[in-house]
């Protein structure tokens, strides 16, 4: 069983080239499209009922972004130390990583989901529901909240197949669930006609098939996703190496969360039709930052395998390769939102207000696309490193340490209507931070000795390639 573990990421890095980084980045960017893909297809249908229930999804989408938050937690912070152990060759450790983090994932997603089916009409209106939005919001909240386990622990375990050197296996797992989802959401929504809360059912009943789909493509695979056996001995502190290591996920993720309430709640002062356009550009964003992403988190386990075993130099090639093809990838997708925002926008949405303000936010938004190439992947290659604070100030600089002030300042300044602008200031700024440690990154060996790392469970020293 072990022997499966370790050969599928040993296989898969025999080589030090770009068609490996491909091998794992391509099927990573298709599971994060088909994510994006199935938020835009919950905006579609839900657009043509009325503008409030399209609102209400924009209202939970910060509710969204926290499931993500938890799965990529446990899923990144257990999968750079699983990878990082098969690179020292520790499969017993990497097994109790894998199981440990997968594991926490369902255990904080079902808290949540409990906690917050209890206190739905209080969470719509922390989540910025007001007027006519919130018994919409309501509606959907109410069948997304059960929903949390699966939300939470299906980006953990891909994460930690793809760590396991399985990265097609885990994209079709997510794949799975996010077509399921989407196929069910016109069934739902339409011929049952339970409306907005039709999208959230559908949403429950797709992730919770798609999280069973993975665990038997786990099982596929040679290997149990969750071994209890394996949970003996040193858990306190396994899991504080998972927390550490998983804690920028956390904070990009929980600033990500605060930052997309704050702006529900500018949008809401400006109108419905605020609200609805920013739904539709942030789901428009992620799309495209799935590509980058997607690259990023491809990356993540090669550069741990590398790291872990002590080949730095194969390590920093990695990262090269990774921070190019994202870069190439978000240019490439800049220019069509560029070119045609208006044409883009308006499949989502008729308003011709809503329009308007979307037309300027995704245009702001797309001229700085380019920057995230440089940004996530440097923010993952250094989580992966172990370089744990300097990865957790990048997580949390674009989101809370850049963007939660300028959303104060910017409308303060030059008018309210203003704030569609401090996301793109923000990537600036982020991107400006992030240069300095890429090039430390790749240029002084010794900052990425494994013995100068905190929680590496590499014995090597910095051997050469």
């Amino acid at each position: 069983m072990q022997a499966v573990e370790q050969n599928g990421i040993a296989q898969s890095t025999r080589r030090d080239s770009l068609p490996v980084l491909l091998s794992f980045a391509v099927p990573t960017v298709l599971s994060l499209l088909s994510t994006s893909v199935y938020h835009l297809a919950d905006a579609r249908f839900v657009s043509s009922l009325d503008a409030a229930s399209s609102a209400a999804i924009g209202v939970a989408f910060p509710l969204q972004v926290l499931f993500q938050a938890v799965g990529f937690t446990f899923g990144t912070g257990g999968g750079c130390l699983v990878s990082a152990s098969l690179g020292a060759d520790r499969q017993k450790d990497a097994s109790h990583y894998a199981s440990l983090s997968l594991l926490s994932a369902l255990i904080t997603g079902v808290s949540i989901g409990l906690v917050g089916s209890f206190l739905l009409q209080p969470l719509a209106h922390l989540l910025g529901a007001s007027g006519e939005t919130v018994d919409p919001s309501v509606a959907y909240l109410r069948y997304l909240l059960p929903a949390s386990p699966f939300l939470c622990a299906s980006p953990a375990l891909a994460q930690l197949l793809r760590a396991k050197g399985h990265p097609w296996r885990a994209s079709i797992g997510l794949c799975a669930g996010n077509l399921f989802n989407i196929l069910l959401d016109p069934l739902l929504i339409r011929t049952f006609a339970l409306g907005v809360a039709g999208a959230s059912l559908s949403t429950l009943i797709g992730q919770g098939l798609g999280f069973v789909y993975l665990l038997l493509l786990a099982r596929r695979s040679g290997e149990s996703a969750l071994r209890l056996k394996d949970l003996r001995g040193g858990l306190l502190n396994k899991e504080r190496s998972i927390l550490l290591r998983g804690a920028p996920s956390l904070v990009r993720q929980g600033f990500l969360a605060l930052s997309t309430l704050l702006l529900n709640r500018i949008a809401a002062d400006e109108g419905i039709a605020t609200v609805t356009a920013m739904s539709v550009v942030n789901r428009l964003f992620l799309l495209g930052f799935a590509f980058c992403a997607g690259v990023a988190q491809g990356a993540t386990p090669l550069i741990g395998y590398h790291f872990g075993g002590g080949r730095i130099r194969a390590m920093q090639r990695t990262v090269k390769r990774a921070v190019f093809l994202s870069s190439a990838l978000m240019l490439g997708l800049a220019i069509p939102l560029l070119l045609f925002t208006q044409e883009i926008l308006s499949l989502f949405h008729a308003d011709a207000a809503a329009i308007a303000v979307g037309t300027r936010a995704l245009r702001a938004q797309a001229l700085v696309f380019v920057l995230h190439g440089v940004i996530t992947c440097t923010t993952l290659a250094l989580q992966a490193v172990g370089k744990n604070g300097r990865s957790l100030l990048l997580a949390g600089a674009r989101q809370g340490i850049f963007l939660l002030p300028l959303l104060a300042w910017i409308p303060a300044r030059f008018g309210r209507a203003s704030f569609i602008y401090a996301q793109p200031v923000a990537d600036l700024l982020t991107f400006l931070l992030s240069l300095p440690f890429l090039i430390l990154l790749l240029l002084n060996r010794a900052s990425v000795n494994p013995r100068n790392s905190q929680d590496t469970p590499s014995p090597h020293a910095d051997r050469r390639d």
